[in-house]
């Protein structure tokens, strides 16, 4: 059976878990710790009546041997330990999806694109080790920097870890890149590195496109996308290229359409990764367009006023 939100709720507590101000009833807190967002049980555990903090309940038997059975503790540890593995950015720790906040239409369609497919995922079958049915539609995010692509694929990330205590890997593409080709200058071999971003349960690719589109990126793209494809595997992207070349029409609109293709970024994913690949891309995901100004300038403090100097 799925593995529901309700169920990650303790055992009994002598601090009842809905009045917990850190966990707000959920068990687990998350925070951000150096680069990466990790997550832990909440400390109000370490009081549970049933278990007294190790997990396990102790009972005898009819036949008057002690046993000891696993308590919701268990549970709550393997997926806190699931989301510390996720490796998701540390300044996204805050990120969830209901905190995503829409400023345009096509940011709302996202969020309700993204919400259906929650709503799906609580009608699938996951078994206790997480494992999900194959040949799940991802959900792939177009558009240009600050739009909070990230934001809402980190928010589906922290649910299926939490919620559902389903495997996930989140990696930004070029510093995937930058540590595959690291292991590679090690010595270790194309499958050994590859193989656990293929087989990992779901799989989250962020700045697809970024980098130079070398021979040996795409190489290493078209084996990663290509195994997950054939795996049927849950993958969800982001990419700051537009999925497909729409050219404008209307004159003055193409002129603007003209000019804009010195930025790099402009240029269509399809190109950025070739038709092989984008064909498969468009097996596996519904792709959304979300527009907007970028979110980003400002949301820094400056030392001096309200921030934290150095």
């Amino acid at each position: 059976m799925n593995a529901r939100p309700e169920d990650r709720r303790p055992c009994t507590a002598e601090t009842p878990a809905d009045s917990c101000p850190l966990c707000q009833g959920q068990g687990i807190v998350v925070s951000a710790h150096s680069e990466y967002a990790v997550a832990d049980v909440c400390t109000h555990l370490a009081n549970c009546a049933s278990c007294r903090g190790t997990g396990y309940r102790r009972s005898r038997n009819d036949a008057g041997y002690e046993i000891a059975t696993p308590c919701a503790l268990i549970g709550l540890r393997r997926r806190a330990n699931l989301f510390k593995l996720a490796k998701i950015p540390a300044q996204f720790s805050s990120s969830s999806y209901p905190s995503y906040q829409p400023r345009t239409e096509l940011q709302r369609a996202a969020k309700l694109a993204l919400g259906s497919f929650l709503a799906q995922l609580a009608r699938v079958e996951i078994d206790a080790n997480g494992e999900l049915p194959p040949r799940l539609r991802g959900i792939g995010l177009s558009g240009p920097p600050g739009v909070g692509k990230t934001h809402l694929l980190v928010g589906v990330a922290r649910i299926l870890t939490l919620d559902y205590g389903v495997p996930v890997h989140f990696a930004d593409f070029s510093q995937l890149l930058w540590s595959l080709k690291a292991g590679y200058d090690a010595g270790t071999s194309e499958t050994q590195l590859i193989r656990p971003l293929v087989e990992v349960e779901a799989l989250f690719i962020d700045e697809l496109g970024k980098g130079r589109a070398s021979e040996w990126e795409l190489g290493v793209l078209d084996a990663l996308i290509s195994g997950r494809y054939n795996r049927g595997a849950l993958t969800f992207f982001a990419t700051n290229h537009p999925y497909r070349e729409n050219r404008p029409t209307q004159p003055a609109d193409a002129r603007r359409w003209a000019e804009s293709r010195e930025d790099p970024r402009m240029e269509p994913l399809e190109a950025r990764v070739g038709g092989r690949i984008a064909s498969r891309l468009s097996a596996m995901c519904d792709w959304l367009e979300v527009d907007g100004a970028d979110a980003r300038p400002g949301s820094w403090q400056t030392p001096g006023r309200g921030g934290r100097t150095a």
